[in-house]
């Protein structure tokens, strides 16, 4: 129901939540706690791209596709 995944199922119209998107979230759920409490996204989005690029597994998003569900993460859980 997020505008980026309305978005992208255009692109891919066999988007799939737990093999395209699933790692966008998980990189900010799994690692959020090692990231000073007054960071922005901004401030620690490359090295959350890195670890996208790392662990993206089948997806195929690109890391500008999917660095929206990261940011939606991130802004959930930060106050």
């Amino acid at each position: 129901q997020r505008p980026y995944y309305e978005s992208s199922e255009k692109a891919y119209p066999d988007l799939v939540y737990d093999r395209d998107y699933r790692h966008a979230y998980l990189v900010v759920y799994e690692d959020l706690s090692t990231y000073d409490s007054s960071k922005r996204f901004e401030d620690v989005e490359p090295d959350l791209r890195s670890k996208w690029e790392q662990s993206k597994a089948e997806s195929r998003l690109s890391w500008e596709e999917a660095k929206h569900a990261s940011r939606d993460a991130w802004n959930r859980l930060r106050p």
